[in-house]
């Protein structure tokens, strides 16, 4: 219209001048020449017409990405992606500092590309190698000449030179030197307490006493007090506190010295159960040393297996002196595997009688008559052979990373949040009669870092109070990308403990119809002989712990029975946990073991099976997703 009024009032060439094209007007829009309607009055001065800036397009274009991005977020995640955040946020409000997480989240991201799809959730059982770890080692060793450390050669001193160091950064790691305490490297803690159990002086007058709660490596030495003529003690911790605080310290054991001839006692004990991960006191060290635990003439020793406790928690040995120390260092940070050590009191060291010696153990030796000189170093004396000392060089890689991850301090605060978030959530998951959907194994429930490490260990119930057997839970678990750990994790003391199971039982049934701790058979009448274990280490994250609590909820809240063939059924709740879906696993036939009448009943009516199938009752839906 306005076109063609300034056509008719000022004529095609004014009209040029204000909209610039070819040809008149009435050529361009022939139509608008005959219009009748009434002219509005031009304006005096036309403005042109208004344009975009280029970072006003900038901004427009930015915001319509992040409505699209957040309504394929919204369409696709749905409502889990939703919970994750919000879980998050209250999570880090609640146990986080956001400098801390977010440099542990920055070396997940970037340095572990080697887990792709997995959740990693077995670091008590290994730790994790971090890239940067072993591009590290790796590149020392291209431009490093190692050689054996038995001889003089430059390659030969530049291994003594290595080994020298890595001895001296363990000891620092624990706050103590050369001068109180030395390191006998090891192929783990079983074998470091192995050495200790064949050299330790027993006699018949000599008491081992050990935590009923400990590996059976720990368990294992009481075959050399034995074969000795010594005599051992199972107690539980409570029976321990007893008679560490029910009687005054006695100068007896607190004032003999290394060489007497009093007979030598041996208490051990873990800074943390590998089965349920409870902590003990570290006090108890100083009370034996005190003479409390003096129940016989002699010299009370300690030994710390610190194999399950290192990984995620700070060891000051100038505060806690234990005599004898084990570890594994694939357990604090997954490589070098097949390394461990045996870290001794100098003063407890004059005590342990060697028998075997060795290349590298002895200076001279001669091979017709009956004569041996021990080398003058004493770690030298108990590390038989050759060392592998490679992997003893790659050990600084390894403490690096744990120092890159903030310090133990830091860890040990990092891995409890993540084991008491997912306490909290599975403990309070219950299916929809009632019925709680875990039986937990451990002091979760004191919610204290000094008393609970990072293990979560429990069972699974059915609806109808039967329980899943762990056997069903770990190949469900592996067929979706979740590495965790089942059975009694090498500690019958506390397996058998928690679940109850009697010695009786033992003996007669799972020593003979069992091949290993983590096998197939995971149920005697209906009643589990082992457990699911989770545990979580430095290099975890909240993401880690947000996908198994939701795979537990998806595939066991709320049910009675597994269907393997609804496992890849995804139209309803996505794909929870956030991994890629893998196949759908082929859960085993039960294999019926006939127990004897005198621990289970009848023996034609009793049988030892992996997870009988339950008795369906009102509440069982076939559906998949039935929360």
């Amino acid at each position: 219209t306005r076109v063609a009024d300034v056509a008719k009032t000022k004529g095609p060439r004014m009209a040029e001048q204000i909209f610039p094209v070819k040809g008149s007007p009435q050529d361009q829009y022939p139509k608008l020449g005959r219009s009748t309607s009434p002219s509005p009055p031009i304006p005096s001065k036309v403005q042109p017409p208004v344009r975009l800036s280029f970072w006003s397009g900038i901004v427009l274009v930015a915001i319509v990405a992040l409505v699209a991005a957040s309504l394929y977020n919204y369409f696709t995640l749905g409502e889990d992606e939703t919970a994750l955040t919000r879980d998050k946020r209250s999570f880090v409000a609640k146990y986080h500092n956001t400098k801390e997480l977010a440099r542990i989240e920055k070396l997940a991201a970037e340095q572990l590309p080697h887990f792709k799809d997995a959740v990693y959730l077995d670091y008590t059982g290994s730790g994790v190698y971090q890239k940067q770890q072993i591009e590290a080692a790796f590149a020392n060793f291209s431009e490093t000449l190692y050689g054996n450390s038995h001889s003089i050669s430059p390659s030969s001193q530049i291994t003594d030179s290595a080994i020298h160091e890595i001895r001296d950064l363990v000891l620092r790691w624990f706050n103590v030197d050369s001068r109180e305490y030395t390191v006998i490297f090891t192929s783990g803690a079983t074998g470091a307490l192995k050495i200790l159990g064949e050299t330790f002086p027993w006699t018949r007058g000599s008491e081992y006493i050990y935590l009923r709660q400990n590996h059976n490596s720990v368990l294992g030495i009481r075959e050399y007090a034995l074969d000795r003529d010594a005599t051992y003690s199972s107690l539980e911790a409570k029976d321990i506190e007893a008679l560490l605080h029910s009687a005054p310290p006695s100068s007896t054991s607190a004032s003999a010295s290394p060489s007497s001839q009093g007979p030598h006692h041996l208490f051990a004990f873990p800074g943390q159960c590998n089965y349920s991960g409870v902590k003990y006191p570290l006090e108890w060290i100083d009370l034996v040393h005190n003479g409390s635990l003096a129940r016989r003439p002699g010299r009370y020793w300690v030994l710390l297996d610190a194999a399950a406790y290192l990984p995620s928690a700070p060891l000051d040995l100038r505060k806690h002196p234990a005599d004898f120390v084990c570890m594994s260092f694939y357990k604090m940070f997954g490589f070098p595997g097949g390394l461990g050590a045996l870290v001794v009191r100098n003063e407890a060291a004059q005590i342990l009688q060697k028998t075997f010696f060795s290349g590298g153990t002895v200076v001279t030796a001669e091979a017709d008559a009956h004569f041996h000189q021990w080398h003058v170093d004493l770690h030298a004396r108990f590390e038989d052979g050759s060392l592998p000392w490679l992997n003893i060089a790659a050990l600084r890689y390894g403490f690096a990373a744990l120092r890159e991850a903030g310090g133990m301090d830091v860890i040990r605060r990092h891995v409890f949040s993540l084991m008491d978030w997912a306490y909290d959530r599975l403990s309070s998951m219950r299916h929809r009669n009632g019925q709680p959907l875990c039986i937990f194994y451990g002091n979760h429930a004191l919610h204290d870092p000094d008393r609970q490490g990072g293990i979560l260990n429990f069972n699974l119930l059915r609806m109808n109070g039967s329980y899943f057997g762990y056997s069903e839970v770990s190949k469900l678990a592996s067929n979706n990308g979740f590495h965790i750990r089942t059975g009694c994790s090498c500690n019958p003391g506390a397996c058998y403990g928690y679940l109850g199971i009697d010695m009786a039982t033992v003996r007669a049934s799972l020593a003979m119809n069992k091949n290993s701790c983590h096998d197939s058979v995971d149920m005697i009448n209906g009643h589990p002989i082992g457990s699911v274990r989770v545990s979580f280490g430095y290099l975890s994250t909240f993401e880690h712990a947000h996908s198994f609590v939701s795979f537990i909820k998806t595939f066991f809240l709320n049910r009675n029975e597994l269907e393997p063939e609804t496992f890849q059924d995804t139209t309803e709740e996505g794909n929870p946990w956030g991994i890629r879906p893998h196949r759908a696993p082929q859960l085993p036939r039960p294999v019926t073991i006939p127990i004897p009448a005198s621990t289970c009943g009848t023996a034609a009516s009793t049988q030892c099976a992996p997870s009988p199938p339950p008795k369906r009752d009102e509440h069982s839906r076939a559906d998949f997703f039935s929360y």
